[in-house]
């Protein structure tokens, strides 16, 4: 098979959409798998082998709550250990909660938020995909719905305070104002 660059052999993998369950070499390329093989197949010409025998092999997890400190809290923790931390903990997707200094209210911080995440390890680096989460609030003080209309626009799909809002009034305000964005 071609455009397989690395094969992970005779790892366990499970999947219950096919059934699949016991040893099986499983064929990636352009970082997307592309077919799970019997165990001991030959190796396409070209591609790497990693042997997983002894491991269970999963997909990348999804971190659906993450606490970047970029900006405002660097110093805690560098974006770059953040994300290549989450890579070895088969963390390969995130959502980047918006509680950072200054939160993340508006289509510029959305920006400055991708900006960072790309700089943070180089354009060539293995990292893993970060959604950016919007603030529901201005500022997070839970007082008026944020601009999400204008993050919308920037792409955010996803939008938290991080915490808990106690006006209903506002929460209502905010769920309108998420469903027309």
């Amino acid at each position: 098979m071609s455009g397989v660059d690395v094969v992970i052999q005779g790892g366990h993998v499970a999947c219950g959409a096919t059934g699949r369950d016991g040893a099986f070499d499983v064929h990636v390329g352009a970082g997307r798998i592309v077919d799970v093989v019997a165990a001991g197949t030959p190796l396409p010409s070209g591609a790497r082998a990693i042997d997983a025998h002894g491991c269970v092999v999963l997909p990348g997890m999804i971190e659906l709550e993450v606490h970047l400190r970029d900006p405002g809290r660097e110093e805690d923790e560098p974006l770059a250990d953040a994300l290549r931390g989450a890579l070895r903990g088969g963390v390969t997707t995130f959502v980047g909660l918006p509680d950072t200094d200054p939160p993340v209210d508006g289509a510029d911080d959305v920006l400055h938020r991708r900006t960072s995440v790309m700089r943070a390890l180089g354009a060539d680096a293995i990292a893993p995909d970060v959604i950016v989460a919007g603030c529901l609030t201005r500022d997070r003080r839970g007082k008026e719905p944020a601009d999400i209309a204008d993050m919308a626009r920037a792409g955010v799909r996803v939008f938290t305070d991080a915490t808990s809002i106690d006006d209903a009034d506002v929460v209502r305000r905010c769920l309108e104002y998420v469903r027309g964005a």
